[in-house]
């Protein structure tokens, strides 16, 4: 039998009675790593701090929370436990629909080529074939036409080069398609103009083509829908949790 050996040490008033001593035999177990808690943020629709809130509202402490409306980026926060580091965040957004994104509609600048190839994938989207049709041939068949004449007066004191150029583009001015202007809503039908800047070859005297394309349409759609959609979840939310304040940023 293995005999155990343990001190003991009694206080100096001890009175004689029997103490107990409990001796427990085994290995410790492993003390758990304390770890932060889990952050949540997540982004979605403009619906999703409403959707979020619904499943909710119970365990949350409404007056640690607050709501940041932004009409100018299209987008509702919500934040939950506002002063504690590991606060939660919803996000909704209204975004630009990836057709809209892909098009660089009202967006950047496009090369003859590039253009031509995004829109010979795109024929779904157009509202009919003939004027799809015409504008990739007319893509890509444009020339960019410069016409020199020089004509040469000479006098006593200089002499005078005069030239003209005329540059010829043949490509449509407009063309309609029929694609969601928001992600997630249903689709428009908007008019697509497209705009041709010229600039000079740094290298050479040539013209250089890029193109913009421009949709009054997508802008008329957005200023129509954007407050009519975010009002509607600024009363739900204010209904669901009147304790949140909502704040217009």
């Amino acid at each position: 039998m293995e005999e155990n050996r343990i001190n003991v040490v009694v206080p100096k008033d001890y009175n004689g009675k029997p103490i107990e001593v409990v001796l427990r035999q085994g290995v410790a177990p492993e003390l758990v790593p304390e770890k932060a808690p889990k952050l949540i943020k997540k982004s979605g629709s403009i619906d999703a701090p409403f959707r979020w809130l619904e499943k909710r509202i119970d365990t949350i402490d409404q007056k640690k929370c607050n709501i940041a409306v932004s009409r100018r980026m299209m987008s509702i926060h919500l934040s939950i436990d506002e002063e504690n580091f590991y606060s939660h965040e919803i996000t909704g957004l209204l975004e630009l629909s990836e057709e809209v994104k892909r098009l660089k509609i009202n967006g950047s600048e496009w090369d003859r080529n590039e253009l031509a190839r995004i829109l010979a994938i795109s024929k779904r989207f157009f509202c009919d074939e003939n004027e799809f049709a015409q504008i990739i041939q007319a893509l890509e068949s444009t020339e960019i036409q410069s016409k020199r004449n020089s004509n040469n007066t000479k006098n006593n004191r200089s002499r005078e080069n005069r030239s003209s150029e005329s540059i010829e583009i043949n490509t449509p001015e407009s063309f309609k398609l029929v694609i969601p202007v928001l992600q997630g809503y249903e689709k428009k039908k908007i008019t697509v103009s497209i705009y041709v800047n010229l600039t000079t070859s740094q290298y050479t005297n040539d013209f250089e083509a890029k193109f913009v394309l421009l949709s009054e349409d997508v802008y008329r759609y957005i200023d129509e829908v954007r407050d009519k959609l975010i009002d509607e979840q600024v009363g739900l939310l204010r209904n669901l949790a009147p304790k949140v304040p909502i704040i217009e940023i």
